[in-house]
């Protein structure tokens, strides 16, 4: 399912089912927004995984699989804890780098989670 919206640009949800912003929508696929999303682990409380998905449903689906390897494995299951709606690709992979190393990582840590 693909949403279409032409006055999103930016929404944030803090749980998963209430956004900020006011759209509530389900989140299968919003036609042309890329999602920067922090899962937490439900497995070890203190994991989070900062990813860039445009189908955030299938990417927790995929995190949670049990033959899926690496960092993502080790720590599974998953929840979504904070995702982030861009509608440019660039800025979207330019957050989602930026959560994961020094004062994005302070900040992903003081006010996403």
């Amino acid at each position: 399912m693909c949403l279409e919206s032409s006055n999103l640009s930016l929404s944030v949800l803090l749980r998963p089912t209430t956004f900020v912003l006011g759209f509530e929508e389900q989140v299968h696929g919003v036609c042309g927004m890329y999602i920067v999303y922090i899962l937490k682990s439900l497995k070890k409380s203190d994991q989070y995984y900062v990813g860039l998905t445009e189908d955030l449903e299938r990417r927790l689906q995929n995190h949670n699989k049990e033959d899926n390897p690496g960092y993502s494995k080790r720590y599974a299951p998953w929840e979504v804890e904070t995702y982030i709606f861009f509608r440019n690709r660039d800025r979207a992979i330019a957050f989602e780098k930026y959560l994961k190393f020094g004062s994005g990582y302070a900040f992903l840590r003081k006010r996403l989670i």
